[in-house]
């Protein structure tokens, strides 16, 4: 590696005005309009000017790298070529970090989708199991109070055909009562019952949308 501050015949503690000093000495004494473009000459004006803009063009950012690339290489002659600066990243080491980390955050994906899945799997069986209950209760108050209901309607018409008019508007009354008990009891259960196969089918939608997400991933990677 060049030596900008031999070139510029400047010592490394030199500041800014000294190294611009050094250098306007060198340009006119190696100019191509004084040296009648000799190629010697020519290649010497090429080095000053070119060790001073990396010595005060960015100072102390670019002068610092300059700096920092002469101790490492002082490093690499004491250590051998494998020598790495640990302020310096070799682009193939930062590439194969960037690598490592797009595979953490693709199995820290998988992992959430896994533990998802695995989450809506388990609520659908939940609520499959909730929802059998729900209509086994509904048919139990079809049952017990419906049924009765309707067969006590019916009786109270043929009491009224009979003329057996006040068994007639008891039994009636009767049918109406558990008629009102069957829907109170009935309605929550079929509201409830609605809530539960809406998230049900929610629940069965992103399953099988994750799953098809799923089988286009595993086909990508099987074409790579």
């Amino acid at each position: 590696m060049k030596n900008y501050y031999k070139i510029l015949g400047v010592p490394e503690t030199a500041s800014p005005e000294e190294i611009k000093k050094a250098y306007k000495k060198l340009a006119l004494q190696y100019h191509p309009d004084r040296n009648n473009d000799n190629t010697e000459t020519t290649q010497k004006f090429k080095e000053a000017t070119e060790a001073y803009e990396t010595l005060t063009k960015g100072v102390p950012a670019r002068r610092q790298v300059y700096e920092n690339d002469i101790f490492n290489d002082f490093l690499r002659d004491f250590f051998g070529e494998t020598y790495r600066p640990p302020f310096v990243q070799d682009p193939r080491e930062r590439l194969k970090d960037y690598a490592e980390h797009l595979k953490e955050q693709q199995r820290i994906w998988i992992e959430e989708r896994k533990k998802k899945k695995e989450t809506l799997s388990q609520r659908q069986n939940d609520l499959e199991s909730i929802i059998v209950q729900k209509e086994q209760a509904r048919r139990t108050a079809t049952i017990i109070y419906q049924c009765p209901a309707l067969g006590t309607a019916l009786g109270s018409g043929v009491l009224f055909y009979a003329d057996q008019i006040e068994y007639g508007m008891a039994s009636g009354a009767v049918a109406g009562v558990l008629t009102l008990i069957a829907y109170l009891v009935k309605r929550p259960i079929k509201q409830e019952l609605k809530y539960l196969c809406q998230e049900h089918r929610m629940n069965t939608a992103e399953l099988e949308g994750m799953a098809m997400v799923d089988d286009l991933v595993e086909e990508f990677e099987r074409k790579l």
